[in-house]
């Protein structure tokens, strides 16, 4: 059936009452990742899920996107496959309305890409990481009235691989921070 199709784009009415109602039956099914041809369409449960463990990220180690289920880390691999072996770059993109999940979609492919090609020399590791985040939140992130830890900037995190696919280096470029709200708070905020 394609009540539950992983690719909204193999529907075979493709409108609003199709689509919102395959989103609908994969929600109910804790299915929360859909692609949408080459985008992935994630729906946030506002809930930790066991779907982003350790164990989940090696199933999807060295898979081609044709094998994966649609998951943060089948793009995330993806676009690690790409980079590494064209030597070009790549970039994944997070779009959303507030409170819609992009810090935490973004922390999970990071995640992903630390633990299949930074541990081998270390230069990006999951401790790491959540150490800058934990930095990160505690100057840039405000509760908000649609959100208790709302990302209030944008940021570019970049990473270079060597020749055998481990991180040699990682920046992070901050933009469009809020700052006024370091001096105060919006009311109900």
């Amino acid at each position: 059936t394609l009540d539950r199709t992983e690719d909204l784009a193999q529907l075979l009415y493709i409108n609003e009452s199709s689509v919102l109602h395959t989103l609908r039956q994969r929600y109910a099914a804790n299915l929360i990742h859909t692609y949408a041809a080459e985008t992935l369409l994630i729906i946030n449960p506002m809930a930790p899920l066991a779907i982003y463990s350790e164990k989940v990220c090696h199933m999807f180690r060295g898979c081609k996107s044709e094998d994966m289920p649609p998951h943060i880390y089948s793009v995330a691999q993806s676009a690690y496959e790409m980079v590494v072996s064209t030597r070009h770059d790549g970039s994944i993109v997070f779009l959303g309305a507030s409170g819609s999940g992009k810090t935490t979609n973004y922390r999970h492919s990071l995640h992903y890409l630390a633990l299949v090609a930074g541990h081998q020399n270390k230069v990006v590791t999951p401790e790491k990481l959540n150490a800058i985040w934990t930095l990160l939140e505690a100057f840039g992130n405000a509760r908000t009235q649609t959100n208790v830890n709302s990302t209030r900037f944008s940021h570019i995190f970049s990473l270079d691989f060597d020749q055998s696919g481990c991180i040699a280096s990682a920046s992070i470029q901050l933009l469009l921070n809020e700052r006024w709200r370091v001096v105060r708070r919006p009311d109900g905020e």
